[in-house]
């Protein structure tokens, strides 16, 4: 069984997403630059959530939740069912929220879904 992060790791934690949230903000200013200066398209309502603005915008999300969820002391544990995230998961993705028993389970959701 994983045990919780210590304070070291949730320090280094919260710097790697806070670099990595003010990259992302960079990234979506300079797309946001980019469309102001091309010439006016229509486009449809649901087509901001598509493409690289829409997942620029769920980065930006969840790097934000994390850093709440270190605030909170929620941290490296799984939004689902409360278990310690392990630190290999965290380490790949530091803005993750969920262990990976869970994101599996929503992975099969899907599936039977489609």
């Amino acid at each position: 069984m994983s045990e919780a992060l210590t304070g070291t790791q949730l320090l280094a934690f919260e710097r790697q997403i806070t670099q990595l949230l003010t990259q992302l903000l960079q990234e979506e200013q300079e797309l946001l630059a980019g469309v102001q200066q091309m010439q006016p398209v229509l486009c449809e309502v649901g087509d901001a959530k598509d493409g690289p603005a829409g997942e620029l915008a769920e980065q930006i999300s969840a790097c934000r939740a994390a850093l709440v969820r270190i605030t909170t002391g929620d941290y490296g544990y799984c939004d689902t069912c409360g278990e310690v995230i392990e630190l290999n998961h965290l380490m790949a993705d530091p803005a993750i929220c969920r262990c990976v028993r869970c994101r599996r389970a929503d992975n099969r959701a899907l599936v039977a879904v489609m």
